[in-house]
């Protein structure tokens, strides 16, 4: 069978997806709700005939990602499937292969940013490795040695010890703004954490400044029943706050302010979905120790409130970036203006 030339795709919950040939029309399973799809890629890598190792599809925008499915059976989606929106085109890449034939594994690039010294991605970061999202760290310090974003499919900007406003770090924070702006423009991906909200703010037309409260330590935030996947106890360590621009939706708040944003791809949380243990040990260190005894917080007592939230934090961060990628990285970008001839 020719499995390039057409194909339906089909699914649900508990199911695999499989793929058989000759069928008119694509029909893809998300998270066990059916979805109509128009694909206009076929198969691209056969190692013998009838034997369909990768499939790569475009979809229309309409169309939503396929499910997040694994296969048992021959012919079965074998991986994580996602969104890939690469360059502002919708990609849906999913691996579709025999039993007998090895499968190709496609990973998805995308960028860190954070600091030196504190490039832990923490359960985000995890996640999104599941997905197959292959990161390329850089660092905040050092814009000049900062590759393109050409073919990017997700930038990543993690919290920092900064300030957006700090003149010391004006040319750093004016290069991030720059990078944030153009990957917007492109309807690449973004996924901002702490600073990294602060600063996706300032970028996009709102603004970053200093909180009239702090938050240090696990912190609720709450949300409406749509955004519950940003509800609960969180990490928080932050002195500024910031102001959403124009055109983007505020999510989440907390008793200092908003804790969450979006504005078309681009989502941001105030709080630290990422954090673990380890981190949370980290940032107890240095400055951070004289941080906590300012407010009265000893170490052991976090730590051991952190060994104990972790084991929600960690799943919830899991399933919010499952929502960040089914619901924020999918959104269809607006079609461009045609002015008068």
């Amino acid at each position: 069978e020719d499995l390039a030339l057409c194909a339906e795709v089909f699914g649900g919950k508990r199911k695999a997806l499989c793929v058989v040939a000759g069928a008119a029309r694509d029909y893809a399973g998300f998270f066990g709700v059916a979805k109509l799809g128009e694909f206009v890629h076929g198969a691209t890598d056969f190692e013998c005939a009838g034997a369909l190792q990768v499939l790569g599809f475009e979809h229309h925008f309409a169309a939503e990602a396929l499910a997040e499915i694994c296969g048992r059976n021959d012919r079965c989606v074998q991986h994580y499937a996602f969104a890939a929106l690469a360059g502002g085109r919708n990609i849906c890449w999913r691996w579709v292969a025999c039993s007998h034939v090895p499968t190709t594994v496609l990973l998805v690039r995308a960028l860190l940013i954070a600091n030196a010294g504190d490039a832990d991605a923490g359960f985000v970061g995890q996640r999104f490795e599941e997905y197959d999202f292959s990161f390329t760290h850089v660092v905040r310090e050092y814009p000049n040695e900062w590759p393109a974003i050409d073919g990017i499919d997700l930038v990543v900007h993690l919290g920092s010890n900064w300030s957006v406003y700090w003149d010391d770090v004006s040319r750093n924070v004016a290069a991030e703004s720059e990078l944030i702006r153009e990957a917007h423009r492109r309807g690449i991906p973004l996924f901002g954490i702490c600073f990294g909200a602060q600063i996706m703010a300032h970028a996009l037309g709102g603004s970053a400044e200093r909180a009239k409260k702090a938050e240090i330590g696990w912190h609720d935030v709450i949300a409406t029943p749509t955004y519950k996947v940003l509800a609960g106890t969180w990490m928080q360590w932050h002195y500024d706050t910031f102001s959403a621009p124009a055109g983007a939706q505020v999510l989440a708040l907390s008793d200092a302010g908003p804790q969450a944003m979006q504005m078309g791809r681009s989502f941001a949380t105030q709080f630290h979905p990422e954090a673990n243990e380890a981190i949370v040990s980290r940032w107890m260190g240095g400055e951070g120790a004289a941080e906590l005894a300012a407010i009265d917080l000893m170490p052991s007592t976090l730590i051991e409130r952190t060994r104990s939230e972790v084991e929600r934090s960690g799943p919830a961060a899991h399933a919010l970036v499952d929502w960040y990628l089914a619901e924020v990285a999918s959104t269809p970008m607006p079609k461009a203006k045609r002015g008068r001839h």
